[in-house]
């Protein structure tokens, strides 16, 4: 289920939620291209070096684990969290 299912999220919030989602996509998608082309790249030179995509992802996850924090979806609840959605009207 999706997290707006649940929680009546302003529209600040809302944004939030979407920035920590695409984060989350651009970090999956450098971890699957680094599967694929593996950890390392050579230079110009035949060195080895870190794959690019290794600190873009690093960064996006980071970029991930914030927005959520941000939101409080990193601790467990204790009982009701946030304000319920109300079904039907106000």
């Amino acid at each position: 289920m999706a997290v707006v299912d649940f929680y009546d999220l302003d529209p600040h919030q809302l944004s939030l939620l979407i920035s920590a989602c695409e984060a989350k996509d651009r970090s999956e998608r450098c971890r699957a291209a680094i599967a694929v082309e593996g950890a390392t790249t050579a230079d110009r030179w035949g060195q080895l070096k870190p794959h690019p995509l290794l600190a873009v992802e690093a960064v996006a996850r980071g970029q991930f684990y914030l927005g959520y924090r941000a939101l409080g979806l990193d601790v467990m609840p204790t009982g009701n969290v946030g304000r319920p959605r109300v079904v039907g009207g106000r």
